[in-house]
């Protein structure tokens, strides 16, 4: 006869947390810095809803503001950001109007003032970081630009 006293004492089995997919899509306009901090709280939000482990959702924030923000600094038009969720990865994909292709490989000058956060930060955070032309019909509609996206791999909350 089974022990229910045992099962009772140990307490209820825990249950792996299952990491859900989805999306979050935000346009943001021209030159709106302000807007950053609200959309990482808002990816906060959302990975925690997909149980993102806290570490690696530190990681993406990080990347998230860096990309965005030289989306937003170094193009004359809007960015359009999406956070997505799919088979074990969540990947961010900033566009902006700016087709010149960012620098992902060279390191800055030790004197110079910027150029650290792409190719210091962002690469050793994520995964990988690709770039592709932004086709014509797609993010600002006219062909020009390009997106910028950073693949992370991840695991749920233990």
């Amino acid at each position: 006869m089974p022990d229910h006293n045992a099962a009772l004492a140990q307490g209820p089995t825990p249950r792996e947390p299952q990491i859900s997919t989805g999306e979050l899509s935000v346009h943001l306009a021209a030159g709106d810095l302000a807007a950053v901090s609200n959309l990482r709280r808002t990816a906060r939000t959302k990975l925690a809803a997909w149980a993102i482990a806290p570490g690696r959702t530190d990681d993406i924030l990080v990347v998230l503001s860096e990309l965005v923000t030289n989306a937003l600094v170094h193009t004359e038009g809007p960015a359009r950001v999406r956070l997505e969720c799919r088979s074990g990865q969540v990947l961010l994909h900033v566009s902006d109007i700016n087709p010149a292709v960012p620098d992902l490989e060279t390191m800055p000058e030790m004197e110079a003032e910027g150029g650290y956060g792409l190719a210091c930060i962002a690469a050793a955070l994520a995964d990988e970081i690709t770039t592709s032309p932004e086709p014509s019909g797609k993010g600002n509609g006219n062909g020009n630009g390009k997106t910028v996206t950073a693949a992370f791999s991840i695991a749920t909350l233990s």
